[in-house]
């Protein structure tokens, strides 16, 4: 078995990126009867900047026995993925602070039987700007889990019966793709294509999970600033029309408005401290913006936010910021939102970045 894997990986080294779209390393079950393999791949090898990213995940049961695992929504929690650009700088998203649920179990019959999967990649990666990259996915198909769920709930398949010498199967991909310059008319294309494809059924290929175009469009409108939300009526005609025409190095300058806490009482106010961030997504010194920026509070401009700001940054270099870099400072907001009721906070960089968080301040005892 070691010299099947040590094969695999020595192939997938001596081929060239450009005609690669996986490096390949499967890790089989331990148990000698299951033969459980799979891949991670692309669709293409070059995106145009903002494009929706897909990883095709798959796997197929060779064995002589049946093979479960557990299955999930699109959760990015168990595809664990990193994207890093050719020089070794990381451009992955920290994880959204929320899990989907469990979804079912997948029950691939022994002797060939395939199932397949889309990933949306793109949600974990920054706004990348044009170059090569490499993104390095996982999972794992634990069935040690489906164990764990069927104990707590017997509402589930009558088929997903605890196996306890079932173990577990690794499956992971390391894929390569370029990103060329923007491109508004390509996007829209594309965009305009997203899910065309997915009704077509793939022979001999149990497929659960088709694209979330939603989640895709979503992500684009979030790249840009766009301010879509899921209940924009007819979503794809919105981000399309919002598409930038020209583009704007400010696209890859990416705020954030971070907070300890989301709520104080009226009269004892809790600390609440908010923290600025711009980050430099491009590949070269930028602006930063952060000196033009503006603050309002409830609608209304905070008149003292270049006070604020001079102090804060007072040993910063807050004019421009590196690529790949990141410029962060806080300060305590507890002046600005003492009355009971729903409060909003806008940090407004440029025409292009921007960031707002909602406070709630309740009465005593509530």
């Amino acid at each position: 078995m070691k010299r099947i894997i040590l094969a695999l990986v020595i192939t997938a080294a001596m081929t060239s990126v450009t005609q690669a779209k996986v490096d390949l390393v499967t890790l089989p079950s331990r148990d000698t009867q299951e033969s459980v393999t799979g891949n991670f791949s692309l669709e293409k090898e070059v995106y145009c900047v903002g494009e929706p990213i897909f990883a095709r995940f798959e796997v197929v049961n060779n064995g002589e026995a049946p093979f479960s695992f557990v299955e999930f929504g699109a959760s990015y929690y168990y595809f664990p993925t990193k994207i890093r650009n050719k020089e070794g700088r990381n451009f992955t998203k920290p994880l959204p602070g929320y899990l989907t649920g469990f979804v079912g179990t997948i029950s691939l019959k022994p002797h060939g039987e395939r199932y397949a999967r889309d990933v949306l990649v793109s949600p974990r990666a920054r706004l990348l700007p044009p170059g090569d990259y490499v993104v390095e996915i996982s999972r794992t198909l634990d069935h040690q889990a489906l164990d764990r769920i069927v104990k707590r709930n017997r509402t589930v398949d009558s088929d997903s019966e605890p196996s306890a010498e079932a173990a577990s199967v690794t499956i992971e991909g390391k894929l390569h793709f370029r990103v060329k310059a923007y491109d508004p008319n390509e996007l829209k294309k594309c965009l305009a294509a997203l899910g065309r494809e997915d009704h077509k059924a793939r022979k001999e290929v149990r497929t659960v999970f088709r694209r979330n175009v939603n989640w895709a469009l979503l992500d684009v409108s979030r790249k840009f600033e766009m301010g879509l939300s899921s209940a924009t009526e007819n979503l794809r005609a919105e981000v399309i029309r919002h598409l930038p025409k020209k583009w704007d190095d400010r696209y890859y300058l990416e705020a954030h408005l971070d907070y300890n806490r989301n709520w104080l009482t009226e009269s004892d106010p809790e600390e609440y401290t908010l923290t600025f961030t711009i980050l430099n997504n491009s590949n070269k010194r930028l602006e930063s913006g952060v000196l033009g920026s503006r603050v309002y509070v409830d609608g209304e401009e905070l008149k003292e936010w270049k006070n604020i700001l001079r102090r804060a940054l007072k040993d910063k270099k807050a004019k421009c910021i590196a690529a790949g870099a990141a410029l962060k400072f806080s300060h305590r907001f507890n002046t600005y939102v003492k009355e009971k009721g729903k409060h909003e906070i806008l940090w407004q960089v440029n025409d292009i970045a921007s960031k707002k968080v909602a406070l709630t301040v309740r009465g005593d005892g509530q």
